[in-house]
């Protein structure tokens, strides 16, 4: 596939096998084509094209390709895949949640965490938090959330989480720890630096589970 930018005439060349390319889609929080190939490329091209344009383009490509936008069970699975070499804890404690559904706002007891596969910033605090919980691999019994950074409400969700706290959706692996329904722990943008913070809110949350 080639993808000339109109203002520069840049080109832009990859190839790759039709069965990697887990979405191809309007960019639905910016301008442009939204492309992610398994293990390759997550990025969005074609940003100077009307949205209109770009829709006719995505299904005229989805239609040579063979490709559903509407079913996302190989996006999701991409997801986990490229995911689940971190996971600490056993894999059926990761629950990752549709895209297409709201994130609720009467939550379970867990940690939830605001996934942005295509931000090395949300990939290190995903590593960061796992690296929390092997120390308690054993003990730990609630689920990991991933709330994809897509899913409909998440930046009014993600404000409202961090109550006042200036925390904002900005795919930096936006966490929050659970307890009945109330949030007693949020971080943002971190990594092996906040491993000890990230122990004690681990603690608080299971200590008298």
């Amino acid at each position: 596939m080639e993808l000339v930018a109109r203002d520069t005439g840049e080109k832009t060349t990859f190839s790759c096998e039709p069965e990697k390319i887990v979405a191809l889609r309007k960019n639905r929080y910016d301008e442009g084509l939204w492309i992610h190939v398994l293990d390759d490329t997550m990025d969005t091209y074609l940003q100077d094209v009307p949205g209109s344009t770009i829709n006719a383009i995505a299904a005229e490509l989805q239609r040579i390709l063979s490709l559903s936008d509407s079913d996302r069970e190989s996006e999701d699975t991409a997801v986990m895949g490229s995911l689940s070499r971190y996971f600490a804890l056993p894999e059926e404690q990761y629950v990752l949640l549709d895209q297409t559904t709201p994130v609720p706002h009467r939550l379970d007891s867990g940690i939830y965490f605001v996934n942005a596969i295509w931000s090395g910033t949300s990939v290190r605090s995903f590593q960061t938090l796992n690296k929390a919980l092997e120390s308690y691999r054993e003990r730990f019994r609630y689920r990991i959330t991933l709330i994809d950074t897509e899913a409909a409400n998440i930046p009014e969700w993600v404000e409202k989480m961090g109550n006042g706290a200036d925390f904002h959706w900005a795919g930096n692996g936006e966490t929050f720890f659970v307890r009945e329904g109330i949030v007693v722990a949020r971080f943002t943008k971190y990594d092996e630096t906040s491993i000890n913070e990230l122990r004690e809110a681990i603690w608080d949350l299971i200590r008298d589970g």
